[in-house]
C-alpha cells in the first residue's frame, strides 16, 4: 500500500511542476506595442523599435540584448548609443544600456528586481548602413535568473528603405574648340524609396583634356570638398544643397550646371555620383559618360612687333613686346617661337634673357612665364649687365626657341610676348672701343604651331619684325706713315657711310681722334660729308682727345680733313686712335656711350737730330696716283664728258686700283761723314741707291689669270732724278732699276761722281698698282724703301745704314690703297607660267670695295667694266621669242637689245656687242662708276617637249670690256656659278627654272553601237592645273579605219 502511494505522489508532483512550468511561460511576453519603423539606409538616425516585455516571475538582473537585422543579410544595422527610452510599465522598473561594443546587438540591463507580472516598455532608435535586403526584423533575448526571447521571424517585420540613383548625362556639344570655354547640365534622380541627405559628385576629366571652371547649383557655385588633382574634382551636396527640406527623396532631381575649358582634344568626362552609409563607406555609384566633338577649324597664326621700344646701348635693356594674332576661325596649340638677335659688327652685342619672357593677354594679364626649349640656341658669353665674362646659362644671342607650356591660343585671340633686348658694345673684352662698324641690328622670329588637334603643324620663316638703325661707321684712314715736326700736315677720313642714330633732341654723336703727344689741331677741320654737313666742323678737345660734332640722325658720305702739326718733344712711332661716340640719350644713358667703328693710324714723327756719319738721307716721300677718271664736277658717279681731267684738288689721289699709274717721290739730302771713328771720315761718297719692295702677290694668282700684274708696284724705266746742290739746279738723269730679289733696286750713282756736302736731289719714279679684279676689298700698300749712299758699288738691294757700308741719317715711308674689284653673277629660281609668264632672266654686278657708298673716288667717275657678251643657256624644251631680248642696269632703265646684238645657236643665246650700246662706246646708255649691276632678259617659248616641273638650270657666263687700263679691253669673266659654264647641267636650288603650265587630261570610254551604223563616244577634257587657265585649247582627231562624217559636240552625248 505504501509503495503505491509514493508512485501516486510523484506522479502528482511531475504533473504540478509541468502545470507550473507551462504557465510559467505563457504568462512571459515579449511584444511590440507599435511596429518597428522603416529604416532607410544611410538617412535619419530616428527610426524606432518599441518593446514591451512582461515578466512572468520574480527575475534577479535581467538582461536585454536586442539583435538588430537578424533576417534576409540586411547588412549593418546599428543602435543608436543613448537612444533608449523607458515609456511606460512598471514603475519600479528602469532599463539602461549596459554594453553597447557591438552596435548590432546591444545589451542593456533592467533595474528594479521586476517580479511576475511587472512589466517595461522602451524604445530604441537605429540606424541602417549599406545592404540590399527590403526588410528584416530585430530579435530580443532576455537573460539572468529568468530567460526568455522572442525571435519569430514573422513577428514585428519592418521595411529597409534605400536611394536609388541615375545619371542624366548632358548631350554632346559639337563643334567645340580648345581653349574656348562651354556650360552644360547634368541631371541626378534619386528613383528610390529612400531618401538621402549627402551626395557625392564626381567630375574626371581624361589626359587633362578639360578644366573645371565652375560647378553651380543654380546660381550657387559648389566648393570642392577636397583638393582637387589635375583632372578630377569631388564635391558633396548637404542639407539645403540637395532640397528645401534638406533631403532628396523618391522622384526629385537635382540639376547641376558644369563650366568648362577645353584644353585638348579627344576630351571625355566621367561623372559619378554615390550615396552613403553613416561611414565612409559608399552605397552606390553612379556612373556616366559625356562628350565634345571637336571643329574642324584650322588657326592662323601672324606676329609683328607694332610698337618698337627704344634702346639705349649702355648694357640695359629694353622691353620689346611681340603681338600674336590667331586671325584663323580654329585655335592653335604648342605655340612656340624662335627668336634671332643680329646686329652687323662683330662686337656689338644683342642679346635676350630667356627668364624674363612672359606671355600677357590682351588686357595685359600674365598667362605665364615662357620657357626655352632646349636646343641648338647660341649662347651670350658675357653678362651685359655688369660687362664681366661670366657664363650666364640664360643668356642667349640667337636661334632661341621659347614656349608656355599649355598655352591656347584661340581663334581671333591677341596674346603678347615680352621679352628683354640688351643692347651693348661692352663685351669681356679690354679693348671698349672695336674695330668695327654698325649699321643695323634685327630682332627675327619664326613660328611653329599646331591645329588645336595636334593633326598639323605649321610652320613660318624667319622674318624681321623689328630693325633698328645702329650709328655706323665705314671709312678710311689716311695719314702719311712719316712727317716731320713743325711741317704741317692733314689726317683725311674717307667715310662710305657716316651714320648716327640718336634721340631726337638729347643725343649725341661725335668723331673722337685721341691725339699723341705734341700734336695739335692746326686749323679748321674741313668736310665734303652729304647729309646737309657743313663745310666747316665743328670740335672742341678734352685733354688729347679731339672731338668733332656729327650731325644726329643723318647717313652721309665724303671726307673729313683735319689740319695738324706736331712739335718736337721726342720723336719716333706715333698713334693716333680714331673712332665714334654715341650717347643715346645724352641726359639718360650716361653710362656707357656706345663706342664703335675704332681704328688705329700710325705714323713716324722726325725730329731734326745729329747724324756724323752722314749719308743719302729721305727728307720726304710721296706717293700719288697720277692716272685719272672721267671729270664729274656734281660726285654723282657718272662721267660729265668723255674727255678732261677732273679737278686734282678734289680728287683722293690715295686710291688706286689695278692697272693705276703712282709717282713716287723722293726729296733727298747727301750729309757729309764728320765722324772721326769711321773708317771713310771726311770722304765723299761715291754711289747713291734707292731699294724699293714691290710687294709681290703670290704666284699662283698672277699665273693663273687673277692678276695682270705680279706686283702691288710694279716699277717702270726710267725714273727720273734731279739734282741740286746748295739749292740750285744741276742737272737731270735717268735711271731704270733693276729688279732683285722682287726689289726694284735704283742705282743713281751713274747721275754724279761724287756726292758732296750741299747736293740734294729730287728722284720721280713711277710704279703701276696691280691688284685684283675678282674680290673684295682693299690693301693699304705701304713702302719699306731704303736711300743710302756707299763709297763702293752695291749690286744688290740692302737695308742702312750699315756700319762703314751703307749711309743714311733717316727712313721715310708712304703708302697708297689698293682697291680691289670685283664682279658678280648670278640667276635666281624662276618659274615660267604658261603662256602667261615666260620671262627668264640673269643678274650680274660691278663694284668696287664691298660696301658702303660709291665715294671712293669723289668727282671722278671710274668706269671699271662694262658687259659686252653674254651667253646664256636656254632651258631644254624651250624656244627663244624673236626680239623679246632685254637689259636693264642701274640708272639707265630698260633697253630692248637689238637684234644685230643677238645671236642663237641651238639652245645657246648670246648677247653680243653690249658694250656698243653704252656712251663710252658711243652708245647712248649711261653706266654707274664704282657700282653698278645689270639684268639681261629674254622670253621662251613652250613646246611640246616642255615638261611641266622642273625645266633645268640657269647658266651663264659674261665677257666684259674693260677700259684699258685698269682692266684688258676684253677679258673672260667666266664665273657662273663656281665655276661652272653654260654647257654644264648640274642643277641646284637657287638657278632652278620650273614649268608651271595648264595639264590637259583626257578621259572617256565605251563604244555605242546603233542600228543605223552609227557610233558615238564619250570623253572628258580637264586642265589638272589648279593655278593656271588654258584660254586656248585644241581637240585633235585623227581618223582610222574609213570613219567619216565625224561630229564633235560640246557637252552632249
Amino acid at each position: 500500500m505504501g509503495s503505491i502511494y509514493f508512485k501516486k505522489t510523484s506522479r502528482i508532483f511531475l504533473m504540478f511542476f509541468l502545470i507550473v512550468f507551462t504557465s510559467y511561460y505563457c504568462n512571459a511576453q515579449i511584444t511590440y506595442p507599435t511596429p518597428a519603423q522603416a529604416v532607410t539606409r544611410g538617412f535619419g538616425e530616428n527610426s524606432l523599435l518599441t518593446v514591451r516585455i512582461v515578466f512572468p516571475s520574480a527575475c534577479a538582473n535581467p538582461v536585454v540584448t536586442i539583435n538588430l537585422g537578424t533576417t534576409n543579410a540586411p547588412g549593418f544595422i546599428e543602435y543608436m548609443p543613448g537612444s533608449i527610452i523607458k515609456i511606460g510599465g512598471t514603475v519600479a522598473l528602469n532599463i539602461a544600456q549596459s554594453n553597447i561594443s557591438n552596435l548590432a546587438s546591444p545589451v542593456f540591463t533592467v533595474s528594479g528586481s521586476p517580479t511576475a507580472g511587472q512589466d517595461i516598455i522602451f524604445t530604441i532608435k537605429r540606424r541602417a548602413n549599406c545592404g540590399t535586403a527590403a526588410s528584416t526584423k530585430d530579435a530580443i533575448v532576455v537573460s539572468g535568473s529568468c530567460s526568455f526571447s522572442e525571435t519569430d521571424p514573422s513577428i514585428n517585420t519592418y521595411n529597409l528603405l534605400a536611394p536609388a540613383l541615375t545619371i542624366t548625362p548632358p548631350a554632346i556639344i559639337n563643334n567645340v574648340n580648345v581653349g574656348s570655354s562651354y556650360s552644360r547640365n547634368i541631371t541626378i534622380t534619386n528613383g528610390g524609396n529612400g531618401c538621402m541627405d549627402t551626395l557625392g559628385f564626381t567630375i574626371k576629366y581624361n589626359n587633362g583634356s578639360l578644366r573645371l571652371d565652375s560647378l553651380k547649383l543654380g546660381t550657387k557655385k559648389l566648393t570642392v570638398f577636397e583638393p582637387p588633382t589635375v583632372d578630377t574634382a569631388y564635391f558633396e551636396l548637404v542639407d539645403d544643397d540637395l532640397t528645401a527640406d534638406s533631403a532628396l527623396c523618391n522622384g526629385e532631381p537635382i540639376v547641376l550646371t558644369e563650366y568648362f575649358t577645353v584644353l585638348k582634344c579627344g576630351a571625355v568626362t566621367t561623372y559619378k555620383t554615390n550615396w552613403f552609409e553613416f561611414g565612409p563607406n559608399v552605397c552606390q555609384t553612379v556612373v556616366a559618360t559625356a562628350n565634345v566633338t571637336m571643329s574642324s577649324n584650322l588657326p592662323n597664326i601672324n606676329i609683328s612687333i607694332p610698337t618698337p621700344a627704344a634702346f639705349c646701348p649702355d648694357g640695359n635693356y629694353s622691353i620689346q613686346s611681340v603681338r600674336v594674332i590667331n586671325s584663323g576661325a580654329g585655335a592653335a596649340i604648342n605655340f612656340k617661337t624662335t627668336y634671332w638677335s643680329s646686329s652687323l659688327g662683330a662686337y656689338y652685342l644683342v642679346a635676350t634673357d630667356t627668364s624674363n619672357w612672359v606671355a600677357k593677354d590682351k588686357l595685359g594679364n600674365i598667362l605665364g612665364n615662357m620657357i626655352r626649349v632646349p636646343g641648338s640656341a647660341m649662347p651670350s658669353s658675357a653678362n651685359l649687365l655688369n660687362s664681366t665674362c661670366i657664363d650666364d646659362p640664360t643668356w642667349f644671342i640667337s636661334n632661341v626657341q621659347m614656349t608656355l607650356p599649355n598655352l591656347i591660343i584661340q581663334a581671333n585671340d591677341t596674346i603678347y610676348i615680352e621679352y628683354r633686348v640688351y643692347h651693348n658694345n661692352v663685351t669681356c673684352a679690354a679693348e671698349m672701343c672695336h674695330p668695327d662698324y654698325y649699321g643695323w641690328a634685327n630682332d627675327d622670329f619664326a613660328i611653329s604651331y599646331d591645329n588645336q588637334c595636334g593633326t598639323g603643324t605649321n610652320s613660318k620663316p624667319r622674318v624681321s619684325l623689328y630693325s633698328t638703325g645702329y650709328p655706323r661707321a665705314q671709312y678710311q684712314v689716311q695719314v702719311d706713315p712719316d712727317i716731320n715736326a713743325g711741317i704741317p700736315f692733314s689726317m683725311n677720313l674717307n667715310y662710305f657711310t657716316l651714320a648716327s642714330v640718336v634721340k631726337s633732341g638729347t643725343g649725341r654723336s661725335y668723331i673722337f681722334i685721341k691725339l699723341p703727344a705734341n700734336f695739335t689741331l692746326n686749323g679748321p677741320i674741313t668736310s665734303t660729308l652729304t647729309a646737309g654737313y657743313p663745310s666747316t666742323l665743328n670740335s672742341f678737345q678734352s685733354n688729347d682727345t679731339l672731338f668733332i660734332d656729327m650731325l644726329e640722325n643723318t647717313n652721309g658720305n665724303g671726307k673729313v680733313t683735319i689740319p695738324l702739326i706736331a712739335t718736337c718733344g721726342s720723336g719716333g712711332a706715333k698713334a693716333f686712335k680714331i673712332g665714334h661716340l654715341h650717347w643715346w640719350d645724352s641726359t639718360a644713358c650716361t653710362t656707357f656711350p656706345l663706342s664703335l667703328s675704332c681704328q688705329t693710324a700710325n705714323t713716324n714723327l722726325h725730329c731734326p737730330s745729329p747724324c756724323p756719319k752722314g749719308g743719302a738721307t729721305p727728307v720726304n716721300f710721296q706717293l700719288k696716283r697720277i692716272t685719272y677718271g672721267y671729270p664729274d664736277a656734281n660726285n654723282d658717279n657718272l662721267p660729265d664728258a668723255f674727255s678732261g681731267t677732273p679737278v686734282l684738288s678734289q680728287l683722293n689721289l690715295k686710291n688706286t686700283l689695278n692697272g693705276d699709274t703712282v709717282l713716287g717721290t723722293w726729296n733727298i739730302k747727301v750729309y757729309p761723314n764728320v765722324e772721326p771713328t769711321d773708317p771713310n771720315f771726311g770722304l765723299n761718297f761715291t754711289n747713291l741707291y734707292i731699294d724699293f719692295p714691290l710687294s709681290k702677290y703670290p704666284v699662283a694668282d698672277f699665273t693663273s689669270g687673277l692678276l695682270q700684274y705680279p706686283y702691288k708696284y710694279n716699277p717702270q724705266p726710267n725714273a727720273v732724278v734731279s739734282i741740286y746742290n746748295n739749292g740750285s739746279f744741276v742737272s737731270n738723269c735717268t735711271v731704270t732699276p733693276s729688279i732683285i730679289n722682287n726689289i726694284a733696286h735704283y742705282d743713281i750713282s751713274s747721275c754724279k761722281a761724287t756726292w758732296v756736302t750741299g747736293d740734294s736731289l729730287v728722284v720721280d719714279a713711277k710704279y703701276v698698282i696691280g691688284g685684283y679684279a675678282d674680290r673684295a676689298g682693299y690693301a693699304q700698300a705701304f713702302t719699306t724703301a731704303e736711300v743710302y749712299a756707299t763709297y763702293a758699288p752695291q749690286a744688290t738691294p740692302t737695308t742702312a745704314p750699315i756700319a762703314a757700308s751703307t749711309y743714311t741719317c733717316d727712313h721715310f715711308q708712304n703708302y697708297v690703297d689698293i682697291l680691289n674689284s670685283y664682279t658678280n653673277h648670278y640667276s635666281y629660281a624662276q618659274q615660267i607660267n604658261g603662256c602667261v609668264d615666260r620671262t627668264v632672266s640673269v643678274f650680274t654686278e660691278y663694284s668696287l670695295i664691298d660696301n658702303g657708298a660709291a665715294v671712293k673716288f669723289p668727282y671722278e667717275a671710274r668706269l671699271i667694266s662694262t658687259p659686252d657678251t653674254v651667253v646664256m643657256r636656254i632651258p631644254p624644251g624651250f624656244d627663244y621669242e624673236v626680239g623679246s631680248a632685254q637689259m636693264l642696269n642701274q640708272g639707265g632703265g630698260t633697253t630692248n637689245v637689238p637684234a644685230v646684238n643677238v645671236t642663237l645657236s641651238g639652245n645657246i643665246l648670246k648677247f653680243v656687242g653690249l658694250k656698243s650700246l653704252f656712251l663710252q662706246y658711243g652708245g647712248t646708255k649711261a653706266i654707274q662708276a664704282e657700282y653698278s649691276y645689270h639684268y639681261f632678259y629674254y622670253k621662251v617659248i613652250p613646246t611640246c617637249s616642255s615638261i611641266v616641273g622642273f625645266a633645268g638650270t640657269q647658266r651663264h657666263e659674261v665677257i666684259t670690256a674693260g677700259n684699258g687700263l685698269n682692266t684688258p679691253l676684253s677679258y673672260h669673266e667666266n664665273y657662273p656659278w663656281g665655276g661652272h659654264n653654260v654647257s654644264d647641267s648640274s642643277a641646284t636650288a637657287s638657278d632652278a627654272v620650273n614649268y608651271n603650265a595648264p595639264q590637259p587630261i583626257f578621259t572617256g570610254g565605251g563604244t555605242i553601237i546603233s542600228n543605223d551604223g552609227t557610233a558615238s563616244w564619250n570623253v572628258v577634257l580637264q586642265n589638272g592645273s589648279n593655278t593656271l587657265t588654258a584660254p586656248n585649247s585644241w581637240f585633235y582627231i585623227n581618223p582610222t579605219n574609213g570613219i567619216t562624217n565625224i561630229v564633235v559636240k560640246e557637252g552632249a552625248t
